[in-house]
């Protein structure tokens, strides 16, 4: 079994938006081999399209490989990993404490032993179609009704600031007291309709113009 880390260099787990490398280790006889370094970063000017292309190419160095253990993910990126075809696993510390239970995790849904517990809804925005558009959804209503303990302002913020859409469509009862001011700071801006039933709207989020 393969595993890619992504790692600081002290070898602890870091996001996608941090300077570090990926490693890729292998289970041989019960101990963690490491098979390869692949120097990793990413710059916050770069687009959706220049970051799924900088993933696919550096992944496409893994083979055979299709999951990889992160530390925090946020917005969109975590959404473009799994799309690319890996599965994601995140955890905090150190990578190499972290395998072992990725890989049991791994055996225990491959032969489908155990039933999985209900899921609350995702925070990472879902992809709409083909990824180089850019577009995705959320689904604010449902999130906040099954993690009340969450704040919207926690859970679009992370995903505004990164940027990597070209169009985010956030369904709500009501827009934001907070996303305005939030929209104006990052130079995003806004469309709203009603939903066909009434329920709620419908806030698709883009770049201003240049």
């Amino acid at each position: 079994m393969k595993i890619a880390t992504l790692v600081n260099q002290s070898g602890g787990l870091i996001g996608l938006h941090e300077p570090g490398n990926i490693e890729l280790f292998e289970c041989v006889s019960g101990l963690w081999v490491k098979l390869q370094v692949i120097p990793f970063a990413l710059h916050q000017e770069m687009g959706i399209r220049a970051v799924r292309s900088k993933l696919e190419a550096i992944f496409a160095q893994l083979e055979d490989c299709t999951s990889i253990l992160t530390g925090e993910l946020k917005g969109a990126t975590g959404a473009m990993l799994k799309d690319i075809g890996f599965s994601v696993w995140t955890a905090t510390g150190l990578a190499l404490d972290m395998l072992d239970e990725v890989a049991t995790a791994k055996e225990l849904e491959s032969i489908e032993v155990y039933q999985k517990p209900p899921t609350k809804p995702d925070h990472e925005p879902q992809l709409v179609g083909d990824i180089r558009d850019g577009v995705y959804q959320i689904d604010l209503q449902e999130i906040l009704k099954c993690n009340s303990g969450h704040p919207s302002r926690n859970i679009l913020i992370p995903i505004l600031g990164e940027k990597l859409f070209q169009r985010l469509d956030i369904f709500c009862d009501h827009m934001p007291r907070w996303m305005p001011t939030e929209l104006e700071r990052l130079k995003l801006c806004a469309d709203t309709k009603t939903l066909e039933d009434g329920r709620g709207l419908q806030i698709s989020v883009s770049h201003k113009p240049a």
